[in-house]
């Protein structure tokens, strides 16, 4: 089991941003030994960032990021980079078309909701991340 992750949330909605960056942490996903960063643009980074994200345990990213850019095709960008975490992809598009694309990459996806309880956004992420950390060594 892995004690402290690293993990990067990525969404240009601040809003959402801190509202999951609160629950992680009110649900005890998110631990003071854990460090959670968060990004709201990723089309200017330099090849130099975009390495140093490689140093991120987990990354959860929006897919509707930028308009030039959605978040598969980023985390995919970081494929390039050798990034070997946990990819966690939200959506709150629910058509089939996209879920086989993500399905047919190493990612896992979560959709955006706002259900509480068990099935809420955050639940999800929850028991994902504490999956990868109880499988990480």
């Amino acid at each position: 089991m892995k004690n402290n992750i690293k993990i990067l949330l990525i969404d240009d909605n601040k809003t959402f941003l801190l509202i999951t960056e609160a629950l992680l942490k009110k649900d005890e996903i998110i631990t003071d030994k854990d460090t959670l960063n968060t990004l709201t643009s990723v089309s200017e980074l330099s090849e130099k960032e975009l390495l140093d994200l490689t140093q991120y345990d987990v990354i959860i990213c929006d897919y509707n990021l930028e308009e030039r850019l959605t978040g598969l095709d980023f985390l995919k960008i970081l494929d390039k980079f050798k990034f070997i975490g946990l990819k966690i992809l939200l959506t709150s598009d629910e058509s089939y078309d996209l879920h086989a694309r993500i399905r047919r990459e190493d990612i896992k996806y979560v959709t955006k909701n706002i259900n509480i309880g068990e099935h809420s956004t955050n639940s999800i992420l929850g028991d994902i991340i504490k999956k990868y950390r109880n499988s990480t060594i």
